[in-house]
């Protein structure tokens, strides 16, 4: 391609990584463990616990369109995403570590105000960190193969972040629940130290991976309320060119289904553990690293796979081999040798999709450049982070509303009674409904129509035009 195909150096891609290795320390504890830690540690109910989860993540959901507009607004010396990360990831920590600070002794409204006023904060400085950093890969490079290694070795720091996570959070919980006498303080103390890391890791993102336009500009300037650029296109006029894209509505509701789902399952093994196998939650751990690392493994190999058998090929082979598996284990619920099976190459089979999606969603980027000569990497990548805020909203609603309507008794302890119907509910949520939805997560990627040679012609389109755009320049 042009000057614009920068070639990425190892230290770009790796400090990339570094960025989701940080995110996932703190969205995936709070993803996997909010909604226990709410009913079983602080003792608030389930429908209020739920009814948090799915207004802060709608809310999150909704503000993932400003930042994405206002990250297309964007003038820094530093590029066009990269600040927003230096601006909020301090008040993205701290609001991170308040939800789960909640003291025990307030009262049940106190607990419900306090983790709702924090997960609502983390909300929004977690769009404002996390969405330009996803913003950024359409920026730090043009080539169509760089993406893939980018999306690639997001994924591969997003999974192994999801595996240390799995494999420490709850034993260090249970480790400083013994040193200070309270598992919700054993919470508080883990969060402090993820705080910690994922700042440190976003501060190393941010000295040493740089966009395109770095250096453009020397002084910050966000025009988002300059009124010629607001005369030139307004915010539904971008929007509008963004769904008339079939290619990249297509993404969005794939990755949206794609987070329900995640979101149904994760939430669910704790409770899963606790009820169906009638063992502590804390063994569900061993569950999640396993698979997590399972899709670790096919991470490194998934841009050579994709070049192989192309973007559609990729995604409908592994949705269909996450829907198989995830009916083989609702027939089999009991068994905890299957079910862990089952989900290790469920697991497997999402890694491929995580990576090909980021690199499909910033292709069809370009498909808007070239057709309505707009570039919105900040609101287009929006689709991703919004998906990611979205999809869990629902998939918790989801979860709570099955477990609300088959009566779960979150109160029972370990190996205590539960209904038939109650434990069916947890066999459709851990199972069933993500099986359902793979289905149609590979019905929706046999439609996406900007296969590779399509792109091609967008590239060939693309450069045509600027060839054009100089030439009429010149004369």
């Amino acid at each position: 391609m042009d000057t614009q195909a920068k070639k990425l150096d190892f230290k770009t891609i790796f400090f990339y990584s570094c960025g989701d290795f940080g995110s996932c320390l703190m969205y995936y504890l709070i993803s996997m463990y909010f909604m226990f830690y709410c009913t079983n540690i602080l003792g608030i109910s389930l429908a209020a616990a739920g009814s948090i989860v799915f207004i802060c993540r709608i809310w999150d959901a909704i503000n993932d369109i400003a930042v994405g507009a206002l990250v297309d607004r964007t003038k820094h010396k530093a590029g066009k995403a990269k600040p927003w990360i230096k601006w909020f990831i301090i008040p993205c920590v701290f609001s991170y570590v308040f939800i789960f600070a909640c003291p025990e002794a307030l009262s049940q409204f106190g607990k419900i105000l306090w983790v709702g006023v924090g997960y609502f904060l983390f909300a929004l400085f977690y769009t404002t960190v996390n969405l330009p950093y996803g913003s950024l890969i359409p920026l730090i490079t043009k080539d169509s193969t760089g993406r893939v290694k980018l999306s690639q070795w997001r994924m591969v720091g997003a999974f192994s972040g999801v595996v240390i996570l799995s494999m420490t959070a709850l034993p260090m919980i249970d480790f400083f629940e013994g040193v200070l006498n309270s598992k919700a303080m054993g919470y508080t103390a883990v969060s402090v130290i993820y705080a910690i890391i994922a700042f440190v890791l976003f501060s190393l993102l941010y000295k040493n991976v740089h966009e395109l336009d770095e250096g453009k500009y020397t002084k910050t300037e966000i025009t988002f309320f300059a009124k010629k650029e607001a005369k030139e296109r307004s915010f539904f006029q971008e929007l509008s060119c963004l769904v008339k894209n079939k290619a990249w509505v297509i993404i969005f509701f794939i990755t949206l289904a794609g987070y329900i789902s995640n979101a149904i399952a994760q939430t669910t093994i704790p409770y899963y553990f606790i009820y169906v196998f009638k063992a502590p939650e804390a063994e569900s751990a061993i569950y999640s690293t396993l698979s997590m690392a399972a899709g670790l493994v096919i991470l490194p190999f998934a841009d050579k796979v994709i070049a192989k058998f192309g973007y559609k090929k990729t995604l409908m082979t592994s949705f269909l081999g996450v829907a198989i598996s995830s009916l083989v284990g609702y027939f089999f619920p009991y068994d905890r040798n299957i079910i862990l099976v089952t989900y290790i190459i469920r697991n497997f089979f999402i890694g491929l999709p995580n990576v090909a999606l980021r690199a499909m969603l910033a292709n069809t980027l370009e498909w808007t450049d070239l057709h309505f000569n707009i570039r919105l990497d900040g609101l287009g990548f929006a689709a991703d982070s919004f998906s990611t805020k979205a999809g869990p909203a629902i998939g918790s609603l989801l979860m709570t509303g099955v477990m609300l309507i088959t009566g779960l008794n979150t109160s029972v302890s370990v190996g205590g009674y539960q209904t038939g119907l109650a434990i069916e509910g947890l066999k459709w949520t851990f199972s069933l409904l993500p099986a359902v939805i793979a289905g149609l997560q590979a019905l929706l990627a046999f439609f996406y129509p900007l296969t590779e040679d399509k792109y091609a012609e967008v590239v060939e389109g693309l450069r045509l035009r600027d060839e054009a755009a100089k030439a009429a320049k010149a004369e």
